[in-house]
């Protein structure tokens, strides 16, 4: 939780930074929203970022491997971190004035540190393009938050047991993967935005058909936690 709220502060420290060109001089981002007036790109975003927006983002994760069935392991639970990076396309629609709804997909790598000593050695994990639904919400032209799901697949290639005795299992496998996403979007430009961005997911592997007898005969699931700060370009 003190993790979580000093990238919060790094987050607003930035945006409170970050500055917007204007034929009258430079206004910070803090000023941009305290204005009562609307300020010169109300005329370009009418209300609302539409259509077209692109996400690249980057940050760490937190969670824990549940291994019922792998090899000689029976239920034991493993705690891990890692860091990943993602890039999202999304397709905003207006609903109601600042209100709107999200389309789009997105791919992305996580790698996650492993223990030479455990019986249990997760590897990196490559994100398949997925789906993405969502709402969002426009405060105005500067400031956005959106919440979204999102259902994909990962692979996993080389997750490893290594069995005490020396007889080990490696499989090659692809999980599938459900993610809650939040967002928050500051525009320090009119086309441009530092965003800052939480994942709780929940990843699964499901075992083959008829596959009694062989190492993919196991089961096992993640829960984790991201959390990153990225780059937003709205094309106007």
């Amino acid at each position: 939780m003190r993790t979580l709220w000093a990238l919060f502060f790094v987050f607003y420290s930035v945006a409170a930074t970050a500055q917007e060109e204007s034929e009258a001089g430079s206004t910070s981002v803090i000023e941009l929203l305290s204005r009562t007036e609307l300020h010169r790109w109300e005329r370009h975003i009418r209300g609302f970022r539409r259509e077209h927006n692109f996400a690249l983002s980057a940050g760490v994760s937190s969670g824990k491997w549940k291994v019922s069935r792998f090899g000689s392991i029976r239920d034991k639970t493993y705690e891990n971190t890692g860091v990943f990076s993602r890039f999202q396309y999304s397709f905003h629609l207006q609903l109601y004035h600042g209100f709107g709804y999200i389309l789009g997909s997105s791919t992305g790598y996580h790698y996650e540190t492993a223990d030479r000593r455990s019986e249990f050695r997760p590897v990196d994990a490559v994100q398949y393009p997925g789906v993405v639904a969502g709402l969002v919400y426009n405060l105005n032209p500067v400031l956005r938050f959106s919440t979204t799901i999102e259902a994909y697949l990962e692979r996993h290639n080389g997750v490893e047991e290594n069995d005490s005795d020396g007889v080990d299992e490696e499989i090659h496998v692809t999980l599938q993967a459900y993610d809650a996403g939040f967002f928050i979007d500051v525009f320090y430009d009119l086309g441009w935005a530092i965003r800052l961005e939480g994942h709780n997911r929940e990843v699964y592997y499901k075992r083959p058909y008829k596959s009694e007898g062989f190492a993919v005969d196991a089961k096992f699931s993640k829960k984790d936690q991201w959390l990153g700060l990225g780059l937003v370009y709205h094309l106007l």
